[in-house]
């Protein structure tokens, strides 16, 4: 998208849009599996944007936390963990202007998923996947659907929580 108004409001939905049609433009590169990177890079920054242009925008940080939580996930095992410290303080935004915006808890429960990957220890990794596991399960009682959205991330946590030794 060229030249987004001036207006705070307005200049905001043009970078979310902008972030938005990246999301989607990488979705469509991972289907023709052709890589995923750069449109995910370019989200993440119209998505900074945003919020930078309207901090008050519940689905801004929204966009931030889903571009970067993807990102990370298409850089594994390379992501770092300031884009997961990142993704969740735009989850953490997100919420303070909605606090009912469901897919927030789960773009939380799939960042604390790549931080229990990446924990050092196995009572690290236990308590972060305890907190996905939370975040997971607040979603999916506040929007069913999310359950079949992140079916793939879910099944990944379930997965990890056998091989992890009890508290």
């Amino acid at each position: 998208l060229s030249g987004c108004p001036e207006m705070a409001g307005l200049r905001a939905d043009c970078y979310r849009f902008e972030a938005l049609a990246d999301l989607a433009e990488a979705s469509w590169a991972r289907q023709k599996q052709t890589p995923v990177r750069p449109h995910l890079e370019r989200a993440v920054t119209a998505a900074r944007r945003a919020t930078t242009a309207y901090s008050n925008d519940e689905k801004g940080w929204r966009d931030l936390a889903r571009a970067l939580l993807l990102l990370a996930e298409a850089q594994w095992p390379e992501s770092n963990a300031a884009q997961l410290i990142e993704g969740l303080h735009a989850v953490d935004k997100a919420l303070a202007n909605a606090a009912g915006l469901s897919e927030a808890y789960a773009l939380r429960g799939g960042l604390l998923l790549l931080q229990t990957r990446s924990a050092g220890n196995a009572a690290e990794q236990r308590v972060l996947l305890e907190k996905a596991q939370a975040a997971f399960a607040q979603a999916v009682a506040m929007n069913p659907r999310l359950k079949e959205v992140y079916a793939e991330r879910i099944a990944a946590m379930n997965v990890l929580s056998m091989h992890l030794p009890p508290r």
